[in-house]
C-alpha cells in the first residue's frame, strides 16, 4: 500500500505542474501563497512535500523538516482509501472523527 500511496502523491505533483502550465489563473492563484505543505502517513513515515513559491511548485519525496502545513494519515492504506476517487464524504468525516486523518 505504501507504493500506491507514494505513486498517488507523485501523480498529484504531476497534475499540479500540468495545471500551472495549462491554466494561467491557477498559476496566479498559487503565486499568492508561499508555503511548504506535506502529505504523509504516520505508520511508515512515507510522504511527499510540496513547495509553492512565486507561482511555481517543487516537490520531493520524504518528510520536510520545516513544513508549514502537514496532512497526516494514520496508515498508508487509510490515505489511499480516502484519497482514491470516487470520494466518499461520509468516510472522510468518519476518518476525521476517529483520528485516522
Amino acid at each position: 500500500m505504501n507504493a500506491l500511496f507514494s505513486f498517488m502523491l507523485a501523480g498529484l505533483y504531476a497534475l499540479m505542474r500540468y495545471g500551472i502550465w495549462r491554466h494561467p489563473a491557477y498559476r496566479a492563484q498559487l503565486a499568492e501563497h508561499d508555503v511548504i505543505a506535506q502529505i504523509r502517513s504516520l505508520d511508515t513515515d512515507t510522504g511527499r512535500w510540496f513547495e509553492l513559491r512565486g507561482g511555481r511548485v517543487r516537490s520531493g519525496s520524504g518528510i520536510h523538516p520545516k513544513s508549514d502545513i502537514t496532512l497526516s494519515y494514520e496508515t498508508a492504506a487509510a490515505a489511499v482509501r480516502l484519497m482514491m476517487p470516487p470520494i466518499d464524504w461520509q468516510a472522510q468525516v468518519e476518518a476525521a472523527k476517529s483520528f485516522l486523518l
